[in-house]
Parts: structure tokens; C-alpha cells; sequence
């Protein structure tokens, strides 16, 4: 049996505040067609329904509740679906909808969905033909900056457990957490959500470098497969540093970095406003977020090296080898970082 057309919609979903679908569909200058209808009808359906569950108003929806609903399509792991073209069509439509709801309603355009791709670029160019030409990236004197930042955050050798215990009264293992995390992004080139799914036995250290590199291996997130991805020398000393003090404080999860010392993981929202948090404290003034551009920066460093091709540095960051023409042509001067 065909699902319905634009017309029968009114019927199944009646157009009101509570649930502005029918309205929307019947907005559209063309008529969907089945499949896409019965596609975005779904996706819409099932987003309501999340809504309904936590009590939240879709057309009054902020940037923290998108947040969380698409961690809950993410659940434990992530979800084969949630690719970032996947994501950008599912925010699209949420944005779509809701807006057309304001629209008719004379109240002012609902702005979570736009802020959310904003701040998150490689899911708002996803469903482009050609992503941005210039990824965001650290210029040579910020990055200096930062590595010299996260390098002086390790403290004196032989930290006490009486240390640990004043890091976990005063929360400056959080601190620690959100440092760990932008030198795993800056020097092993991890995504956002690559990095929060990382649990504990996903790094790979030996002091010996005669046995092999230090190294993290990524989850496989939608369509990319779980790779292994070096850890630059300069950000191991503060990796082990926080090791060591996940371990003091008894943290009883796998989780490597996780949002709570009771072992929660760590969400997208509260990670995105940590790297903010890191830039400003690093005297970064005005980088907002935008964690991707250590990623970028990792690649761009990697690239430079004379030893590394295309192919080699794709593999560390787990996507096509076609995919690193975007940095050709902005890359930096070599770094030591692996």
C-alpha cells in the first residue's frame, strides 16, 4: 500500500500548534514525491514523538534539546543513519517544518537548527556538491600557541593521590578531561563524535618506540570504518597524565573521556562548549567551538610532512583518499607529531 499523498496528510496528521506536519506538507509549491513524503513524514513523526516523550514544544525547540535528540538517534554507539548528509537532511527538515509553523503563526523564525549547523560545518556542507575549499584550521602562530598551552598542563611527575582527591573536590579533572580531548583532536585528528566514543582500551601506548607508535583506534561512526590514528609526541605526556588521574578517581566506566565521574558519556553540547572553553584558556580569544578546525589542523600538519602522502593521512583520519583535495594548497609548515 502507497503512503498517503500531500492531501490525505491532513487527515492523519491534523494541522495545529501541537503538530505542524500537515500544514508544512501542504505549503510546499511541489508535491513530494511518495517516498520522499513517506521518508520525511518518519523523520518528522519520530522526532515528534521524542518531543512528546520529553515535553517539549517542537516549535519552541533550542539548540541543547536538537542536541540531545540527535544523541538519542546516536544511542550507545552510533547509528549506521546518522551520517553528516543524514544529519543535515534531518535538521533541515526539523528546521523547515518548525519555521513554517512560526511563519503562520506571526511569531519570530526559530533559530536552533541554523546555530547547529553553524557550529558544526562538515554536517552543513554535507549535502553540497562542493564541500567549503578552505577548511577552518589553526594559523601557525595559534597553533604554537595551543600545543605550548596543552604541553605546560601536565604537572610534575609522581602526582599524589592526595592531588587526585583535590582534583576531583575542586573539579579540575574536568579541566584535565577537556584538555586531553583537544590534544587528541589536534594531535591524532579525530572527529567530535570519534572522540567521545573512545573508551579506555581504544589507546594503544608503548614507552618503548622501538615496539610500535602510540596510537588511538577510532570507532566506526555511519559509514566510516574503526581506524587506528597516531598520537603526536607532545600530546602523550598530558594523555598519560589523564590516564593516571581517571584511574585515582575510580571512574567506573569504559568511557576514555566521560562527561561525569559516575561514568555518563560525554554529549555533543557539553564537548563543543569544552573546546571553547580550552581556546580561551589558551588565550585563543574569539575561536567559539568549532573543535573540527584541530582535525583540519592535525591534517594540514600531517600533509606538510614530506614522508606522509595523501593515502597515509586519509587512513589516520579514516575517510577517502579523494577527500584530502581540500587541503591542497593550505597547508602549514611541519610540526614533530608523531
Amino acid at each position: 500500500m502507497n503512503p498517503p499523498g500531500n492531501h490525505e496528510l491532513f487527515e492523519l496528521f491534523p494541522a495545529s500548534e501541537s503538530d505542524p506536519w500537515a500544514s508544512f506538507a501542504a505549503s510546499l509549491s511541489r508535491s513530494l514525491s511518495d517516498d520522499t513524503e513517506a521518508v520525511q513524514r518518519a523523520m518528522w513523526t519520530a522526532f515528534r514523538a521524542w518531543c512528546d516523550r520529553q515535553n517539549i514544544d517542537p516549535v519552541t525547540l533550542d539548540t541543547a534539546e536538537l542536541e540531545s535528540y540527535l544523541r538519542s538517534r546516536e544511542g550507545a554507539v552510533s547509528a549506521s543513519e546518522l551520517t553528516p548528509r543524514y544529519t543535515w537532511r534531518l535538521v533541515k527538515l526539523i528546521g523547515r517544518v518548525i519555521n513554517h509553523s512560526a511563519a503562520v503563526q506571526g511569531r519570530a523564525p526559530n533559530r536552533a537548527t541554523s546555530r547547529f549547523l553553524d557550529s558544526n560545518p562538515d554536517i552543513k556542507h554535507a549535502n553540497t556538491e562542493k564541500k567549503d575549499p578552505v577548511p577552518e584550521f589553526l594559523s601557525d602562530s595559534q597553533d604554537r600557541t595551543l600545543v605550548s598551552f596543552l604541553e605546560s598542563s601536565v604537572p610534575a611527575l609522581g602526582q599524589s593521590s592526595a592531588d587526585s582527591d583535590s582534583a576531583a573536590r575542586d573539579g579540575l579533572w574536568q579541566v584535565i578531561r577537556n584538555r586531553t580531548g583537544v590534544a587528541l583532536q589536534r594531535g591524532a585528528g579525530l572527529t567530535p563524535l570519534e572522540l567521545r566514543m573512545l573508551r579506555v582500551d581504544s589507546v594503544f601506548v608503548d614507552p618503548d618506540p622501538a615496539k610500535g607508535p602510540w596510537k588511538v583506534r577510532a570507532p566506526a561512526t555511519g559509514s566510516v570504518q574503526s581506524h587506528d590514528a597516531p598520537v603526536a609526541r607532545w600530546a602523550r605526556p598530558l594523555l598519560t597524565y589523564w590516564i593516571q588521574l581517571r584511574a585515582e578517581l575510580g571512574i567506573p566506566c569504559d568511557w576514555l573521556l566521560p562527561s561525569t565521574r559516575s561514568g555518563k558519556p560525554w554529549g555533543k553540547t557539553a564537548h563543543f562548549d569544552s573546546v571553547a572553553d580550552v581556546f580561551e584558556s589558551a588565550g585563543l580569544k574569539g575561536l567559539k567551538g568549532g573543535s573540527y578546525r584541530l582535525r583540519h589542523t592535525f591534517a594540514m600538519r600531517q600533509l606538510s610532512r614530506p614522508q606522509n602522502t595523501e593515502a597515509t593521512v586519509a587512513a589516520w583520519m579514516g575517510i577517502e583518499e579523494g577527500e584530502m583535495k581540500r587541503y591542497r594548497g593550505v597547508m602549514m609548515a611541519p610540526v614533530e607529531v608523531v
